[in-house]
């Protein structure tokens, strides 16, 4: 393999391992927020049988209650940026500019 094919394959991978990766982040926040959506709309419902059973309904709305501050909490976590936001510009900066790059010898760090 020349030393073109090696840097294409390596960039050809980090491409796929990027944009499986944020695939999964994009699942993951959309399951939150529908999470977080779906316990805080029923939380009000509970009023309706507050009335009925106060001490079960109690615990059960401060658990949800609970249930989106840790959501809520997860997804700020998770949207934090760090440098590893930026590296998938940077791979797809690489990938536009790849045939210049290889045709003038050029290779990726730690390659």
């Amino acid at each position: 393999m020349s030393t073109p094919d090696v840097v294409t394959d390596r960039l050809e991978e980090r491409l796929k391992w990027y944009d499986k990766k944020s695939a999964y982040s994009k699942r993951m926040f959309k399951w939150l927020k529908t999470a977080t959506l779906a316990i805080s709309v029923s939380i009000p419902l509970n009023a309706a049988f507050a009335t009925r059973y106060p001490a079960i309904i109690g615990v059960i709305t401060g658990v949800m209650g609970a249930s989106i501050a840790l959501l809520v909490g997860l997804q700020q976590l998770k949207s934090v940026p760090s440098e590893l936001d930026y590296l998938p510009l940077d791979c797809r900066g690489a990938e536009a500019r790849k045939v210049p790059l290889l045709g003038q010898g050029w290779s990726l760090p730690g390659g």
